[in-house]
């Protein structure tokens, strides 16, 4: 299957790419284990509580889930 979506991308439909996707998320989520995330947002400040928050996370941080508390 990778064949076919890195040199003939045409060749498969939305549906089988969105499959294949999903399953290589899947393979990479079993690989390695990402903590989750805690956001604490004030819903007037929705911008610069998340920027606040995320801007100082390096980026395997934010692999991991996201659980935002408004």
């Amino acid at each position: 299957m990778n064949l076919f979506i890195r040199h003939m991308p045409n060749l498969l439909d939305f549906e089988n790419k969105k499959w294949y996707f999903k399953a290589e998320l899947k393979k990479i989520r079993r690989q390695a284990h990402y903590d989750t995330v805690n956001l604490n947002i004030r819903k007037r400040e929705i911008f610069r509580n998340a920027f606040e928050q995320l801007a100082h996370r390096r980026p395997d941080e934010l692999k991991g889930r996201l659980r935002v508390k408004f």
